[in-house]
């Protein structure tokens, strides 16, 4: 059998019922795809205790005709290890690396594989997941151009891209980044190394079953992404400047809810994630000089509770009508 063109690897770990819904989901697709042989599923279980490998094996039974590595883990070798695990086992000339609960749209598998091979070889493709959005656009660009997009820190959604599997820095990484939340898009920066191109898929691509945060998550957004952004810079894939740009779109919207929700649902959340100071202190080392962490996040922790409410239901309508407007837009465009 030739290499494939795509490695789809999913990690999973005591998610039996998520992955009862997401598994036949995926594979259903492949089963009817175009590319079926050009493709190779993994499903590595980190030694369930639960009826995760039942799923596996009572849904792999249903789609036989596909080309599947699976594996058990003999001990929990934790996220990472899983991660890791799954990365060493896949052999095609892109990788991606599928939560367990995403739940992706009808054909996007033939689309992905249509447009790499439309556009040659890509160091990354990125999936921006545009919801209420059902046609598909594609664009081919580069590094640089995409760099310019305020909402660049996207691409550490490790679900949202798939990547040249390129490993041949893999142990380098593993061994100083193992335990980084954002090993994945540590990966995706050697990829980037190799081919500076991005493929970018645009729409409704997939949906999230809601499901546990494991890590914490201001650890992950300063400490974590801090050394992956170095090494980006390190790595010649960006400049200082952009990383800077970098840093302000995430600050803005992403560390900027959870700040806002963390702190209006302290209470309920039991100090999770550290004191109000605690949290202050963390992201000041970090972000203290970003213009963006001083005008919008630092004020936050001077809040009232019945101000933070204000803003967070200001927060959800805006969300809303932004939805609603492009939504809107899009059908006026095809009208």
């Amino acid at each position: 059998m030739k290499k494939p063109i795509l490695s789809i690897a999913i990690p999973t770990y005591n998610r039996a019922n998520i992955l009862d819904i997401s598994l036949p989901n995926l594979l259903d697709q492949i089963e009817n795809s175009s590319f079926k042989n050009e493709i190779e599923i993994i499903i590595s279980d980190n030694a369930s205790d639960d009826n995760t490998q039942k799923v596996i094996k009572k849904t792999v039974r249903k789609f036989n005709n596909i080309n599947y590595i699976l594996n058990t883990q003999s001990y929990n070798t934790g996220y990472y290890g899983n991660f890791k695990k799954c990365r060493e086992l896949s052999t095609g000339k892109y990788f991606w690396l599928l939560s367990d609960n995403e739940l992706i749209r009808k054909n996007l598998i033939n689309i992905i594989i249509e447009n790499i091979k439309k556009s040659g070889e890509v160091g990354i493709v990125y999936l921006e997941n545009v919801v209420g959005v059902d046609e598909v656009s594609d664009n081919l660009t580069h590094i640089n151009a995409f760099l310019l997009n305020e909402k660049v820190y996207m691409i550490t959604l490790i679900s949202s891209i798939i990547m040249l599997n390129d490993q041949k820095d893999d142990q380098y990484v593993f061994k100083k980044y193992i335990n980084n939340s954002f090993l994945g898009f540590i990966l995706l920066i050697n990829a980037l190394k190799k081919n500076r191109s991005i493929l970018v898929i645009k729409g409704n691509v997939f949906e999230s079953i809601p499901s546990k945060v494991y890590f914490n998550i201001f650890n992950s957004w300063t400490l974590d992404i801090t050394e992956a952004l170095d090494y980006m810079v390190n790595c010649s894939v960006i400049n200082d400047i952009q990383k800077t740009k970098f840093i302000s779109g995430y600050l803005e919207f992403v560390i900027y809810d959870h700040v806002l929700n963390y702190l209006y649902d302290l209470k309920r959340m039991k100090g999770k994630y550290g004191s109000p100071n605690q949290i202050q202190n963390l992201l000041e080392k970090y972000y203290g000089e970003n213009e963006v962490y001083k005008c919008k996040i630092q004020p936050l922790f001077r809040k009232k509770i019945i101000l933070l409410k204000v803003k967070r239901i200001l927060k959800k309508i805006t969300k809303k009508l932004n939805k609603y407007l492009s939504i809107a837009q899009k059908s006026d465009n095809n009208s």
